[in-house]
């Protein structure tokens, strides 16, 4: 492991940390936005028992090193593949939300070490610009002080919850904290950036040559279910399996619906894996 405290450093020279668990083939978790590593644990306790569960602590977000290079996805795409090589052997990458669009890029940019993805709602570049004229009101929110109105332009009117789901998220029950991701809102809105700066479309990822394992929602907003729609026909090799009665965040909601789909696609790639290599 890269010192001090690094699992590897990225291309650009930014520490990264990962939160290592378990035992077994290698899965790497990227995290989406308006959260950390943590928020996958509920999930990640759950696939530790059969595997080895590397939580990538993303840069802006978690506990890596500051950036040493301005934020695009393809250096979120540099950082997974510093932790793949560093893991020296084949992985499937599970990304979430923006976590799933750096790990498209990942998997189009750096496929060494990539055995399969698993994307759970990644929010591309297809019908409409991600957040529309929506993100340039949130910025210019954020910019005057009001975090509590940019945060909810940033998921009524760029993500589509409901008022009512959003006075859930205002409740003191909600995993995530109201109050915490106001402070990781700026990082937030960087990521859209960051994702509005990518090529529109996604032709492009259907150069992708491994197997992939789509999640969805049937919950969530129908603008992230377009979008993953348009991944599905691009994609080679996938598979969609859909989380009933879910929406965008059921690796908090639902670990063990998350868990089991997940293993089930980890069983079968290892296991063709195994045929290939044997």
């Amino acid at each position: 492991m890269d010192q001090p405290g690094y699992f590897a450093r990225s291309a650009d020279g930014t520490g990264l940390v990962v939160r290592d668990s378990g035992r077994g083939h290698p899965i790497v978790v990227v995290h989406g936005g308006m959260g950390a590593a943590e928020h996958w644990d509920p999930v990640n306790i759950l696939l530790a028992r059969d595997y080895r569960i590397l939580g990538l602590e993303r840069r802006l977000y978690g506990r890596s090193g500051p950036p040493q290079s301005p934020h695009s996805m393809a250096r979120e795409a540099d950082d997974i593949a510093a932790v793949l090589e560093a893991i020296g052997e084949p992985a499937i990458v599970v990304g979430h939300s923006s976590g799933a669009v750096a790990s498209l890029e990942a998997a189009l940019l750096h496929p060494a070490h990539l055995a399969g993805l698993v994307l759970y709602e990644p929010p591309v570049q297809v019908g409409t610009s991600l957040g529309g004229d929506h993100q340039a009101a949130a910025e210019a929110a954020l910019a005057a002080g009001e975090s509590d109105k940019a945060l909810y332009i940033f998921f009524h009117d760029i993500v589509g919850f409901d008022d009512g789901l959003i006075d859930r998220m205002r409740s003191p029950m909600w995993r995530g904290g109201w109050a915490f991701m106001q402070t990781v809102l700026p990082a937030q809105l960087e990521d859209n950036r960051a994702i509005r700066a990518l090529p529109f479309g996604v032709a492009r990822y259907a150069a992708i040559d491994v197997p992939a394992l789509l999640l969805r929602g049937t919950q969530s907003p129908q603008h992230l279910q377009d979008r993953l729609a348009a991944v599905v026909a691009v994609l080679p090799e996938n598979k969609v399996v859909d989380l009933p009665g879910e929406g965008h965040n059921a690796n908090m909601s639902s670990p063990a619906m998350v868990a089991d789909a997940i293993k089930g696609f980890a069983a079968m790639v290892f296991s063709d894996l195994r045929l290939v290599t044997a």
